[in-house]
């Protein structure tokens, strides 16, 4: 029994190494006609990012902004009514303090007429005017009365309270018409209020409401006017661009529209870094007089000092200790 178990032993190892030969002759002696395997060819890599050109620089999108608006303003109103008329349209190019919406100012006018009249009356003052001057002439009429003693002080002292009297409504008189002056005076200026003026000199980019419409507090907005000269850019330098940067320093801005630089003025570095992207907000007032460089355009800051970009030498004190050793 045990002879039989070596037998069939030996006939499965011999069977086994055979096959192990058979697979080996496969894979080594390729068939007449066939292309060899894949894996012996070499495998070609594609080219990494350093192969990059060296004049394209590294940080070139901290130095790309896009111009906007030097300042955009919502033209509010702080009166509420109906628009009568709205003067301008989308696209104007407005001045400063041109009328751009007129609302609804009836009653307001009816109002400053009205205003006007009673300024105009002067009957009260009139009437206490000469009553004051009537008693001033029975005072001194009773003055001397009692002088020659044919009238008694008491009648002179009730005469001088009378003229008191008199005066102290000429003074209700005169502040009326004081107070009726700047009650004008007020109604003007709301009769003013209700024609919206621009600002500044812009174009107007949108024109919220329509003749017609309802202007309430609670939406006051009827037209967004921008300051397209001069133009913003905000630009997210590294702390080492803006140690050659400072407020009212004159640089130069490239539009990707147009092959001419365009002189700009720095107008805010930033003290603060930001801790997310480790950049520091530059802000650049570029002046668009004739109206050349569009807001919404891609623009880059050219520096005129390069920063170097490859990292400083280790100091002695960070090298290894290998390095420090002497041969």
């Amino acid at each position: 029994m045990p002879i039989v178990t070596i037998r069939r032993s030996a006939a499965l190892l011999v069977v086994i190494a055979l096959c192990a030969g058979l697979r080996a002759g496969d894979t080594k002696v390729p068939t007449k006609g066939t292309a060899t395997s894949s894996s012996t060819q070499p495998i070609q890599r594609p080219a990494t990012s350093s192969t990059l050109p060296a004049q394209v620089p590294a940080n070139t999108d901290q130095l790309e902004a896009f111009a906007e608006p030097y300042r955009t303003i919502q033209v509010a109103t702080s009166d509420m009514g109906i628009i009568r008329e709205v003067l301008v349209r989308e696209g104007d190019v407005v001045d400063a303090e041109q009328p751009l919406v007129k609302l609804d100012d009836e009653l307001t006018k009816a109002s400053l007429e009205i205003a006007k009249q009673n300024l105009a009356s002067r009957g009260a003052l009139n009437s206490a005017e000469a009553e004051l001057r009537l008693h001033k002439s029975r005072s001194e009429k009773f003055e001397a009365l009692v002088r020659s003693g044919n009238a008694r002080p008491e009648e002179l002292e009730r005469t001088v309270m009378e003229k008191e009297v008199a005066a102290a409504r000429v003074l209700t008189a005169q502040e009326t018409l004081v107070v009726r002056k700047l009650e004008l005076e007020r109604i003007q200026i709301e009769l003013e209020r209700k024609v919206v003026r621009s600002p500044l000199k812009g174009v107007v980019t949108k024109v919220h409401r329509e003749v017609g419409e309802f202007v309430s507090p609670n939406d006051p907005v009827v037209v967004t006017v921008v300051q397209l000269d001069p133009l913003l850019a905000t630009f997210s330098l590294r702390p080492a661009q803006t140690s050659q940067l400072q407020q009212g320093r004159s640089v130069q801005v490239m539009f990707a529209l147009s092959d001419t630089p365009v002189r700009a003025e720095v107008e805010l570095v930033s003290r603060v870094t930001d801790a997310r992207s480790g950049t520091v907000r530059v802000k650049v007032r570029i002046p668009n007089a004739k109206g050349t460089c569009r807001s919404g355009d891609r623009c880059v800051l050219m520096l005129s000092d390069k920063v170097p970009t490859s990292p400083t030498a280790p100091a002695e004190s960070e090298l290894p200790r290998s390095a420090k050793r002497t041969p």
